[in-house]
């Protein structure tokens, strides 16, 4: 398993999912039009590669992360951008490993594309009839150099000198010839001394690169691709057919490419794969979640002859613990590396450049849906203690009326003589963390005129200054997709609505309404509450510049001219602690001053807000900061909580079961039409 850039729809914090294409859920820039935007001074690949990740890295901070975790995240899932890397901090919070330095291993492969590709994956995936050998924990491939290890902070310097490395090799290299070899232990394929020359050139220049910061790399000179290895003897006449049957001078590009892998699985003794989901019983036992992969330890094997209980270690949390073996089933070593960078060297067409979207290697589709696995079982698993079932969710006991908590079961439409209930919704998807926040760079013309390259891209934005944009990033159209679903979803459930308010964030303002649009309540006035924004912490060097009232209805936005926001004032300094108690204070103002009349409360704000402003309305106890950042990660786009009042006792407030299904979706890569030219 690979990781590739995709869209998870995550929510900003600390623990799990994933993206994973970042082209689509992520911090690449877009292609664009060049005809469209004035010149820019091209800057040389190592600088670009620099800046990126040090970007990322800039991004993660600010949204609360440690640099040495957000150093690890970027470095585990190859400098793919920030909302993968988010992700994979979001699913290994509970990695008892996740503060510790060890570096990653690298490796430099060589690896074929195209007819030969495909030749070679097929005779691969048949000499598995033959049983399972040392081969087959690789995909096919040609080793440049030995296992070495780097610093996550050398990431970025690695990948710059591989390019630059590659780019040396020497013109007269086209071609890659080969030549088929056997014997009684061995069958592979050997390279042609002059491809040999070159590609040794271009690891000796890698090699000299990566020893100026402190990376030590063995290139290697016996360069060949191996079929087969560490079989039964019996075996060797079939795979030596399977081998022959390879057309040596098939189609086919080149590429060298840069993986890594983590400590754990380099020392594992064997690699399973999970078949079948497994929810614990027992303290000791490891959730299994099917796509996932066990690492056993290193003198361990499982014997899939045998149902017994096995000890691994999880690939997507980090986490260990038995797992029944018949649940899993052996797996090549290889799917769960990370691919870092791939280019194009040999008997590649057109403009030389970076590929990172190798769809015969990575299937980041299913990555991103692992990710969202975990982030739905991790839900169900660790429910807050005062959550209760929402009303339509109890049964009947003995004839009688269940009751739950003293509160009792009501159909969920209410109403001003009803119990009150309270709706708090996180914004749908936002643009910068799908485009990256280098998207306002190629967004917008020298006059400031919105140009849209991406289908996901708004069709319009408000008018103003685009570095506005900076800290207050609209939806994109799944974003505003989300709304509408959701709001759709509370129609058919006959939910009211009496009282917006809403953080002055533009995405909260748009996921509004279009939520109150699909329930029909396009009118409602929208109250905008300064004091509902996130937690400033985020912000530690300036403030967000929202549009007023006057500039939302200038926009289109039912803004409520009349409403006088609360004098809460907003600090950059802000303590989670002071952000959970301004939270709890402006709803305690909202609930009251909607208490005359009565009905439900919608409050659109963001991902913390789910927490922090109902945390202390339900009795609970501020969080803090690393508490709030996981329960962050439980919280995707257009999520819901939902207090209800208690009729009997005043002020008293209750955490129910949202009353509307879950959004989970898969993630979408940015489609290179490039990709077919090749």
């Amino acid at each position: 398993m690979y990781y590739k850039v995709g869209l998870i729809s995550v929510a900003i914090a600390v623990l799990m999912n994933g993206c994973v294409a970042m082209e689509a859920a992520g911090i690449v820039g877009m292609e664009i039009d060049s005809a469209i935007l004035p010149p820019k001074k091209q800057r040389s690949y190592n600088e670009t590669t620099i800046q990126r990740s040090r970007s990322s890295l800039e991004q993660m901070l600010s949204m609360g992360f440690s640099k040495q975790r957000a150093q690890k995240a970027l470095a585990a899932t190859g400098d793919k951008g920030v909302q993968l890397a988010s992700d994979w901090l979001l699913s290994h919070v509970h990695d008892p490993l996740l503060d510790d330095d060890s570096p990653r291993e690298y490796i430099v492969y060589l690896c074929p594309v195209g007819e030969l590709q495909k030749q070679l994956l097929d005779m691969w995936r048949k000499s598995k009839q033959c049983g399972w050998m040392a081969s087959h924990n690789y995909f096919p491939h040609v080793t440049l150099c030995s296992f070495f290890k780097a610093e996550n902070h050398q990431v970025a310097k690695l990948h710059a000198a591989l390019r630059v490395s590659a780019e040396s090799l020497n013109k007269d290299v086209t071609e890659i010839k080969l030549d088929y070899f056997s014997s009684c232990n061995f069958i592979g394929l050997f390279i042609d001394d002059k491809a040999i020359d070159g590609l040794v050139q271009v690891m000796s220049q890698f090699e000299k690169k990566a020893a100026s910061f402190g990376v030590q790399i063995r290139k290697k000179k016996d360069l060949h691709l191996s079929l087969a290895y560490q079989f039964m003897p019996e075996k060797i006449e079939r795979l030596e057919y399977l081998a022959r049957s390879i057309e040596l001078d098939a189609p086919c590009r080149w590429d060298i490419r840069l993986y890594s892998r983590d400590s754990r699985i380099a020392h594992c003794s064997q690699l399973r794969r999970v078949i079948h989901p497994h929810f614990p019983r027992e303290n000791d036992e490891l959730q299994l979640i099917e796509g996932d992969f066990l690492s056993l330890q290193a003198d361990k094997a499982v014997d899939d002859n045998l149902d017994e209980w096995y000890e691994g270690t999880s690939w997507l949390t980090g986490c260990s613990g038995l797992f029944p073996g018949n649940f899993t089933e052996k797996t090549a070593a290889s799917e769960t590396w990370t691919m870092h960078r791939s280019y194009p060297i040999i008997g590649s067409s057109g403009e030389w450049k970076r590929v990172d979207d190798q769809q015969d290697i990575a299937n980041w589709d299913e990555t991103s849906s692992l990710y969202e696995r975990v982030k739905r079982s991790t839900l169900s698993l660790n429910e807050p203690t005062e959550r209760i079932p929402s009303p339509h969710l109890l049964k009947p006991v003995d004839g009688k009326a269940a009751v739950f908590n003293n509160f009792e079961p009501l159909p969920l439409k209410t109403s001003s003589q009803g119990p009150r209930q309270l709706y708090i919704v996180r914004h749908g998807e936002r643009i910068d963390f799908t485009f990256g926040k280098e998207w306002i760079d190629v967004s917008f013309d020298a006059s400031g005129n919105y140009i849209r390259h991406d289908l996901n891209m708004p069709r319009s934005l408000p008018k103003r200054a685009p570095q506005d944009f900076q800290h207050d990033a609209p939806l994109t159209i799944q974003g505003t997709f989300q709304s509408r679903i959701l709001g759709e979803a509370l129609k058919d459930m006959s939910i009211s609505i009496d009282h917006v308010y809403v953080s002055p964030s533009l995405r909260c303002v748009q996921t509004a309404a279009c939520l109150l649009e699909a329930l029909n309540l396009e009118d409602k006035l929208l109250n905008i509450e300064p004091a509902l924004f996130e937690y400033m912490g985020w912000y530690p060097s300036t403030s967000p510049v929202w549009m007023n009232s006057n500039e939302l209805r200038k926009a289109g936005y039912k803004a409520n001219l009349e409403y006088v926001p609360a004098k809460i004032k907003l600090n950059t300094n802000e303590t989670i602690d002071t952000f959970y108690k301004r939270s709890y204070s402006i709803i305690k103002k909202i609930l009251s001053e909607t208490e005359d009349k009565g009905g439900n409360v919608l409050v659109v704000a963001h991902a913390p807000s789910l927490d922090s402003c109902t945390r202390q309305l339900v009795g609970r106890p501020p969080r803090t900061q690393s508490e709030m950042h996981e329960v962050l990660t439980k919280i995707p786009y257009c999520s819901v909580a939902v207090c209800q009042q208690d009729l009997n006792i005043v002020d008293k407030w209750q955490l129910i079961e949202p009353p509307i299904m879950t959004f989970a979706h898969t993630s979408n890569p940015k489609y290179v039409w490039k990709a077919l030219t090749n």
